[in-house]
């Protein structure tokens, strides 16, 4: 008999992860609370588990216990390092931010081409639905278009062009890019998505005028 616990690693970013128990201790005054050292089986990496365990000893427990979900009536109490959440900037239409997830699920399992790609993608997606009537323009053509329109500041319009040349490196160079360009081309594309959707939905809310008090 073995507990496992499952859950997507903060360490290598499996999804789904099998983590196997490897050390207990019961809390002080609590023989129904221990915590737990469990390790990776993708990585081997360590996260420590509190978990309540309705009177049974981990070590005797058979399952796999995952967050959320009680296992025989024990839970998962905390863990430490946590799953980091991906997400994308607030109020980006759906095809923009599905590829910005996919950028930053790339990113931590170190793809670096794969996340710079999908990041351009996301530019590429974003720059359409601000100017739908240039969609058939190349993406240089359509930031310079934004730009006379004045849909995006200057320093957007050199942040844009920045990212469209690292997509490109990671696309068709032989090297691709490294990790740092990489991280610089995710969080500049986070910046433009928060620049472009998330902030006038939240100027455009702050104006709207509060319901008279009944």
């Amino acid at each position: 008999m073995s507990l496992t616990l499952m859950l997507n690693c903060p360490h290598c970013h499996a999804n789904n992860a099998a983590f196997t128990l490897k050390a207990q201790s019961q809390r002080p005054n609590s023989r129904e609370t221990w915590n737990t050292l469990f390790t990776c089986n993708t990585c081997l990496e360590a996260v420590v588990a509190t978990i309540y365990t309705n009177g049974y000893d981990p070590a005797e427990m058979d399952g796999s216990l995952r967050p959320g979900t009680p296992l025989h009536g024990c839970f998962l109490i905390s863990l430490y390092p946590e799953p980091r959440p991906t997400n994308s900037p607030e109020n980006c239409p759906e095809p923009v931010q599905k590829a910005f997830i996919q950028a930053d699920e790339a990113l931590k399992r170190k793809h670096w081409d794969s996340a710079v790609a999908m990041d351009r993608r996301a530019l590429e997606l974003a720059t359409k639905t601000m100017a739908p009537e240039h969609s058939n323009l190349t993406l240089y053509k359509r930031i310079e278009e934004l730009a006379k329109l004045h849909k995006i500041t200057p320093d957007l319009q050199a942040w844009a062009h920045d990212l469209r040349v690292v997509g490109n490196d990671a696309l068709h160079e032989i090297d691709g890019v490294d990790e740092k360009e990489a991280t610089q081309a995710h969080e500049l594309t986070r910046y433009m998505l928060l620049y472009l959707f998330t902030l006038p939905t939240m100027v455009a809310a702050a104006k709207e005028p509060e319901a008279p008090v009944a």
